[in-house]
């Protein structure tokens, strides 16, 4: 694990909220607080946007110039094959036959959250967790010739914390089975410091 302050808060925040550079990341979980605390779990629920196309809708209707929330942005330019895009939200079969449900991606979610932070006065505080698609898993696993497979990674995780008018920055990573070798944290910690790099993300080490 690896923890970075960003040194422009400006700018992360721009790049976090307004623009697509983390758009290839799934959305773990989210809290902000502004003058009450929103929470995002992260869970998807695919029954929303089951049924027949033809039944009307009894949705809350949109005012003149609204966008639905689901609509799906830009996803960002990708730093290596390993960061990428995805909707973040298929079920895909894995190797085993299993079902693995994908999170929401944070292109998805980012318009929400940006409309939650957005006023005249900043957060108080927010933690958002990022996490590396399935598909970004299996080709860091496979091109870091690790023995694991998807099934065995609970996540890699970017953790994003704002409290205090600091910005801190924590890469995770969580296994299922238990083990002594940090070989995957090592590749996690070097990517995300490669990310930041890559897109002028200014960040001190802690």
């Amino acid at each position: 694990m690896i923890a970075v302050k960003i040194s422009d808060n400006r700018a992360f925040l721009s790049a976090l909220f307004t623009r697509p550079v983390f758009d290839t990341f799934i959305l773990g979980e989210a809290q902000i607080t502004t003058y009450t605390t929103f929470r995002i779990d992260g869970t998807w629920h695919p029954a929303y946007f089951s049924g027949p196309q033809d039944k009307p809708s009894s949705s809350v209707p949109l005012s003149a110039g609204q966008e639905p929330a689901d609509r799906k942005t830009p996803a960002a330019g990708q730093v290596s094959e390993h960061l990428s895009a995805g909707s973040g939200h298929r079920i895909e079969a894995s190797e085993n036959g299993q079902l693995r449900i994908q999170e929401p991606s944070w292109a998805r979610i980012r318009p929400i959250v940006r409309a939650i932070v957005s006023g005249k006065h900043s957060p108080l505080s927010f933690r958002i967790i990022l996490k590396m698609p399935d598909k970004g898993i299996q080709s860091i696993l496979t091109s870091g010739g690790l023995s694991w497979s998807v099934e065995d990674v609970n996540g890699l995780f970017l953790n994003i914390t704002y409290q205090n008018e600091e910005i801190l920055c924590t890469s995770g990573v969580s296994l299922k089975p238990f083990t002594l070798d940090k070989s995957l944290d090592q590749i996690w910690d070097d990517m995300m410091l490669r990310f930041f790099a890559a897109r002028n993300i200014a960040a001190e080490p802690q």
